[in-house]
């Protein structure tokens, strides 16, 4: 199939397909005008892409473990690169969730340093305090 069918079938744009090809995540073939020809496979292999990428993963990390993808674009074989680029990625998660919560925090004690005692309401249903 042509990249625009590949791309319409899959909901990704033709220019991440070329890509993924270029990152070496997709291998078509080439027709004698050098239009790429993408079999069947590609359409599970982009839904494992797309997957791996809304867990976080990087193109570079995908590159590494989609030699373990299964044709369950949820689910991984188990291998070692797998496991330990997923610890890798929740450990970035907790980082992020770490510093996300410190900001919070932040913003919180800041908003809080603006209300007085006498505070019109405004905002108070967001500290999940009552206005009254």
């Amino acid at each position: 199939m042509r990249i625009s069918e590949l791309s319409q079938r899959t909901g990704v744009s033709a220019r991440a397909l070329r890509y993924y090809d270029q990152c070496e995540l997709l291998h078509p073939q080439r027709q004698p005008n050098q239009y790429r020809d993408y079999d069947e496979s590609c359409v599970d292999r982009v839904g494992q892409i797309q997957s791996l990428l809304d867990l976080g993963f990087t193109i570079a990390t995908i590159r590494l473990i989609i030699p373990c993808t299964t044709s369950d674009p949820q689910k991984l074989r188990r291998c070692p690169r797998t496991r330990v680029a997923l610890y890798d990625q929740l450990d970035a998660i907790d980082r992020k969730l770490a510093a996300l919560t410190r900001i919070r925090t932040r913003v919180s004690d800041t908003l809080h340093a603006t209300m007085d005692d006498a505070a019109d309401g405004v905002g108070q249903d967001i500290l999940g305090e009552s206005a009254t």
